[in-house]
């Protein structure tokens, strides 16, 4: 099985329109079964002051459908210090997911920051 209890995972959900704020929740797999996920852990909330997303208080249990196309399925690294992570910007304005010890996740959904090289320039 892919979902095995105990694996440390993040789920985004789909922006379906640009104005959509980011949605996240990560936590532990607690079961799976086919394309179904429940999940202990803590849901994070877009704060309109700051631009980022912020740890809503509580952990809580969710089921979420992962085959339904409107979320995306992180699998964290089983070092992940699941209550110290955080999110962040970096100096281009990357959003990236850190726990301050090993773990950096770029989140971000736009393209490239550096200049497309033409193919004469390969």
């Amino acid at each position: 099985m892919i979902l095995e209890p105990g694996l440390k995972v993040m789920i985004v959900h789909r922006r379906l329109f640009e104005t959509d704020h980011h949605r996240f929740f990560t936590g532990v797999v607690d079961a799976y079964e086919q394309g179904i996920v429940k999940v202990m852990g803590n849901s994070w909330i877009y704060d309109v002051f700051t631009g980022e997303p912020k740890r809503k208080e509580g952990k809580r249990t969710k089921i979420f459908s992962i085959a339904s196309g409107t979320v995306m399925l992180y699998e964290l690294p089983e070092t992940a210090q699941m209550d110290s992570l955080a999110f962040e910007f970096d100096k281009d304005r990357r959003l990236i997911l850190c726990d301050g010890r090993h773990l950096r996740l770029d989140l971000t959904e736009s393209g490239h920051h550096e200049p497309v090289k033409k193919r004469s320039q390969l």
